[in-house]
Parts: C-alpha cells; structure tokens; sequence
C-alpha cells in the first residue's frame, strides 16, 4: 500500500474515519494512479526474485524487505499486490492469501510525492468530494458556475493529479 494506516491518521481530517474504509479507499487509489492514470508499476527492478508459498507465507530470506512494504507477484496464480505484514524464520506472511506455488516477487517502491498526493487524493476525496461540479457562486444576485467534465480524471480533478505528470509512461 503506498501509506500505513497509521501514517493517514496523522492527516487531522483523515483521523476520524473509519480504519477499514480509508484502506479500501487508498488501495483504489493506487490502483487507479498505478494503472489507469500513470501506467507507472514503480518496481523497485533491484529487489526482484523467485520463491515458493506454502501455507499462506512466501518462503524466503530477503533482506531487502521490511514489514509494511509492498510487493507485486507475477506470473502465478498470486499475482497481483501485496503488503508484507510480518517476516520471521525466512517466512513472510502477507496481508491476502497466497496458493501454494512459484512465484516471482517484484518490491515496489513509491517516491515520497507520490505518497504525498496520494494521501492528498484521499483527503480531497472524504472533504471537498461533495462540492464536485460547483466552480464558483455568489450570493449577491445569486450566480453560479459550473465545472464541466473536462476538468475531472476519474472522478478526481485535475489540479491535484499534477503531481502524477513526471511518472507517467507510455502505453504500449
């Protein structure tokens, strides 16, 4: 996951919801910035190797790992993201299950703006999410004006993926 839960409720606006919806929330939001928007996997190419599962845990003594990193596995049964949620005995258990089979583990890694704007993402969507569509109003003579589609990205507003444009890649 691009941030711990215990990172988003240092945010003051983040700390009153619920443990379970901002997880949800932030892994949509990383799938959206990993694939849709970026086509940027951010693989760590250095920190890549092949190990078995069984019952539930990768078998392997990688230092280069920690609690709390993400991990992609590919070509298996198991692909998809993961986060390391404990290591011991050259055994790491993960945060969804995993079969029994080889696998081939790729760490990812985000820089520290994307983490950033992720968590930006997050509060702009539990806080301003509810003003979507209304660019400006007045009161005085009562005017109001507002945003078209072409401001919008999947929902989320142009003005904060910005930090997103130097990670983007081709498709090929």
């Amino acid at each position: 996951m691009i941030a711990t839960i215990d990172e988003i409720k240092k945010n003051s606006k983040l700390a009153k919801i619920d443990d379970n919806l901002l997880e949800n929330k932030l892994k949509a939001i990383e799938t959206f910035i990993r694939g849709n928007y970026t086509n940027n996997k951010f693989y760590n190419r250095h920190i890549k190797f092949h190990c078995n599962s069984i019952n539930n845990r990768l078998l392997t003594d990688n230092p280069f790992l920690k609690v709390g990193d993400t991990i992609e596995i590919a070509e298996s049964p198991n692909e998809g993201l993961y986060t390391i949620k404990s290591i011991e005995d050259g055994t790491i258990t993960l945060d969804r299950y995993v079969f029994d089979f080889y696998n081939y583990v790729i760490k990812v890694e985000y820089p520290e703006d994307v983490k950033q704007g992720a968590l930006d993402m997050l509060e702009w969507e539990f806080g301003a999410k509810e003003k979507v569509g209304l660019k400006s109003e007045t009161i005085s003579r009562h005017s109001v004006t507002y945003e078209d589609s072409a401001n919008f990205v999947s929902g989320y507003p142009i003005s904060i993926l910005g930090f997103l444009e130097p990670y983007k890649k081709m498709r090929v």
